[in-house]
């Protein structure tokens, strides 16, 4: 016994799927965070003249979410059985900011919907698409910043009695 926790396969074959599975997550992130943004510019900005495009990348954004979640929790399973100490407990550190991550990615989900349907009512002003939208890259956003700092908690052992 190495002291090792019991792998479903090799660590090298895990590490290979996790880098795969993270790349593609990186793919989908990059749209779920530049998307609400650039369509929020063309909801403020362009105003009328500008939600054709806005519905346009909020119409995709549904699908992206979806996938960028999807791959990112597959990537986190990959960490997890890849550190599973210093993973864990720089989840029970962060505490209840780790816990938010599921009602901030919950909202962002929801506000995606709402972004879209507000861009594709002529009745109401783009504006609202815009609003909502940025509020979609804020959350989207504070996700990241939570999961950065379970990184860094993670990959420093020294400072963990610190917090």
């Amino acid at each position: 016994m190495t002291g090792y926790p019991l792998l479903p396969a090799s660590p090298m074959l895990l590490a290979h799927l996790l880098g795969l599975v993270f790349i593609v997550h990186v793919l989908f992130m990059n749209y779920v965070v530049a998307a609400p943004l650039i369509a929020a510019w063309y909801a403020l900005v362009k105003g009328e003249s500008g939600r054709q495009r806005a519905r346009w990348m909020l119409g995709v954004m549904p699908a992206a979410f979806t996938f960028a979640i999807n791959f990112g929790v597959a990537a986190l399973l990959f960490v997890q059985a890849l550190h599973a100490e210093r993973f864990f407990t720089a989840n029970i550190i962060l505490g209840s900011a780790w816990l938010s991550n599921i009602g901030l990615l919950l909202a962002g989900f929801y506000g995606v919907y709402l972004a879209k349907r507000l861009a594709e009512n002529t009745s109401r002003s783009a504006r609202w698409a815009g609003l909502v939208s940025l509020a979609v890259a804020a959350l989207v956003w504070a996700v990241g910043t939570i999961m950065v700092s379970n990184y860094f908690i993670s990959t420093q052992q020294e400072n963990w009695i610190a917090l």
